[in-house]
């Protein structure tokens, strides 16, 4: 009998915006050592030539803007990129630290490739929680927050790891 390899590296997909969202993901890299792990954010300017020790593939969404209409599209064509790169991936783990890029990737993650999802809720979050991480909260397996006073606005499911940027 063949017996799996149990120090076999996790397949991670990192799903977060560019700015703070995506600076708190590099801050906690240490985290996915032993892993393979792949990158999915907005292709603005700024991360043209973006290139970080550790994420062996970098794939880049289109960003329309910051309109109501922008965002909606920009998520509508998204799903069928996250199709695609899952597809080829094959993410055992999807981690996220926000924004909306991350809705498509849980619920096409979760239901179509069966990946166990992580959120971490921004630590500037101290009294109300963001939009993405209610948004995203009843589908995560594993849902963490940095401030003790949000784990009443969320369910038991939250767990409070104290500040880890």
């Amino acid at each position: 009998m063949i017996e799996p390899n149990k120090n076999k590296a996790k397949r991670i997909g990192i799903v977060c915006s560019h700015g703070g969202h995506l600076e708190d993901v590099l801050t906690i890299f240490d985290a996915f050592n032993d892993s393979e792990v792949f990158l999915v954010s907005y292709n603005i300017p700024t991360l043209k030539n973006f290139q970080f020790s550790g994420i062996s593939k970098f794939y880049y969404l289109r960003y329309f803007g910051d309109s109501i209409v922008e965002i909606f599209l920009s998520l509508l064509l998204s799903c069928f990129s996250y199709i695609k790169i899952f597809l080829k991936e094959r993410p055992q783990i999807i981690f996220s630290t926000g924004s909306e890029i991350v809705f498509p990737a849980f619920f096409i993650g979760k239901f179509l490739f069966s990946s166990k999802l992580i959120f971490l809720e921004q630590f500037t979050r101290v009294d109300e929680p963001s939009l993405t991480a209610k948004s995203v909260y009843y589908v995560s397996d594993l849902f963490l927050v940095q401030h003790e006073s949000l784990l009443s606005k969320f369910g038991k499911k939250a767990k409070y790891v104290g500040s880890i940027l």
